[in-house]
């Protein structure tokens, strides 16, 4: 039988047709079932972004109490809740001791990372991981998308139908669903695991520290001189006193000189009753501030000696406080340190900004992850606060969003009506919670004189070198409420107590 060109060609193209369709409804079938996985799919993926997000809100909050991006990222890695965890510590403890940021040495006292130099080592420059993409990560939020393959059909191929489900998976992966993903990302998002550690080493343990408060000293301070009177009101101790004083009168002492024996032997009394006492409590509050407690180290040192509390202080590797004497802080103290070069200043809490030039309302520069770290950290402590980011603009002032239309402003991100403004920070709010800390850190990236005071929450205010100034760690004059705050001597002024040892141990300078 010869060879019919024509029947062969009919039969071909009706396979292909064949061939075209069948692959063609697979495809649409495909993506049908990709498009419904995903609307399945996309209220979890949406609360494990706000898993993410409430993460990456403490992890900021962390920071801004003085926890290090070292820290921050350790916890977050350390358990699914382990980012919780340490912002419950470490805020029971900034509260406990009624300061906003804590040194470093307290949270060293408080947790334990005996990974952290492994993570510092896995990622070369930890300021610089984005909190809000680790978390991401971290919390199962985000997905790689299946990779484009690696041959293309060809137009031949296409034509005929083949590569059906690759241009499908290219077409989900630009097709947006909502809350900002495509299809594909939160299909790929939902095969993830709910956590899933970015530094699988990484581990935590806590230590309970007590801390010497107000109420701890007050009662510390009582009970003391509890001890001290009663221990005189026993007969073993009446009985000492009065052969004491027979002994001074028998042998010829003078009326005062025998006054001066008793009220010997009743501190020598009173010192055996309260030095076990008062070591039990520094050896509870060791950790808790008890030597920076001026009060009650006074208190102590009536009922024993100076000799003693230095003693005391070293058997806990506490420095004894330095006496200094008073002082007033003339022109020629206030010289400028030895001339070494100057690093340029940074740019403090604020990135460049390409503003475009017709624009009617400029924009300011945006904070840095440092400048929203703070705010966000004021702004955590007000009842309307939900989400940082809907609450403030670090970007428009209050007078520009007068003028700006209601389309102006949804484009901008801002309310558009006066109500929803009405709980909304603009950019001269959001300067007025920063200008502590900038103040402070301005001077301290700038010192330009030999000599300054700082003011401790809490403790008081010191009279520090500028070289103990460049020592302290920059965390303590951040936030909205800076734990410590710098300030300038005025020509003539008094100066101020010089900081001891033991407080600059305290604020974690060795």
């Amino acid at each position: 039988m010869a060879f019919n060109k024509d029947d062969f060609l009919a039969a071909f193209l009706e396979r292909s047709a064949e061939g075209i369709e069948r692959r063609g409804l697979a495809a649409d079938q495909y993506a049908q079932e990709q498009k419904a996985a995903a609307e399945r799919n996309a209220a979890l993926v949406t609360k494990r972004k706000q898993t993410a997000e409430q993460a990456a809100q403490l992890g900021k909050r962390l920071i801004a109490m003085g926890v290090g991006k070292g820290e921050v990222l350790t916890a977050m890695s350390s358990g699914a809740g382990g980012i919780q965890e340490l912002y419950n510590k470490i805020d029971a403890a900034r509260q406990q001791r009624g300061v906003t940021t804590l040194g470093k040495d307290d949270i060293a006292a408080l947790v334990e990372m005996p990974n952290l130099p492994s993570l510092q080592a896995q990622y070369a420059d930890i300021d610089k991981v984005d909190l809000s993409e680790f978390a991401a990560k971290t919390y199962g939020a985000v997905g790689e998308a299946p990779a484009a393959p690696a041959k293309q059909v060809g137009l031949f191929g296409s034509l005929l139908g083949f590569g059906g489900k690759a241009r499908v998976d290219a077409q989900l992966g630009k097709q947006q669903y909502g809350d900002g993903m495509t299809y594909a990302e939160i299909n790929a998002a939902a095969r993830n695991a709910d956590y899933q550690s970015m530094f699988g080493d990484a581990t935590m343990t806590f230590t309970d520290v007590k801390y010497f408060d107000n109420d701890a000293a007050l009662d510390f301070t009582k009970q003391i001189s509890t001890v001290a009177a009663e221990a005189l009101d026993t007969p073993a101790a009446q009985a000492y006193l009065t052969q004491v004083k027979r002994a001074a009168i028998e042998s010829g002492a003078e009326p005062n000189d025998v006054t001066d024996a008793v009220k010997k032997a009743q501190k020598e009394i009173q010192e055996d009753a309260v030095k076990p006492f008062i070591e039990m409590a520094a050896q509870t509050y060791a950790n808790g501030n008890f030597f920076g407690n001026k009060y009650a180290m006074k208190v102590i040192e009536s009922v024993t000696s100076k000799e003693y509390i230095k003693e005391l202080r070293g058997s806990f590797n506490e420095d004894e406080p330095v006496v200094q004497e008073d002082a007033v802080i003339t022109e020629d103290q206030d010289v400028t340190p030895p001339e070494t070069p100057k690093e340029p200043v940074k740019p403090l809490v604020t990135k460049p900004t390409s503003a475009d030039p017709n624009d009617p309302f400029p924009p300011a520069p945006e904070l840095d992850e440092e400048g929203k770290a703070i705010v966000e950290n004021a702004l955590s402590g007000k009842a309307i606060f939900r989400k940082g980011e809907e609450k403030y603009t670090d970007k428009y002032t209050k007078a520009q969003w007068d003028k700006m239309t209601r389309q102006q402003r949804r484009e901008r991100g801002l309310p558009e009506s006066p109500l929803g403004a009405l709980n909304f920070y603009f950019r001269e709010d959001i300067e007025e919670m920063i200008a502590a800390p900038k103040k402070n850190l301005e001077i301290k990236r700038n010192i330009d004189k030999s000599v300054y005071k700082i003011n401790i929450k809490g403790r008081g205010t010191y009279h520090v070198t500028a070289d103990q100034l460049k020592s302290i760690d920059d965390s303590y004059f951040r936030g909205s409420s800076p734990a410590i705050v710098i300030e300038e001597y005025e020509k003539d002024e008094k100066k101020a107590k010089n900081i001891t040892k033991p407080v600059l141990k305290a604020i974690g300078v060795e």
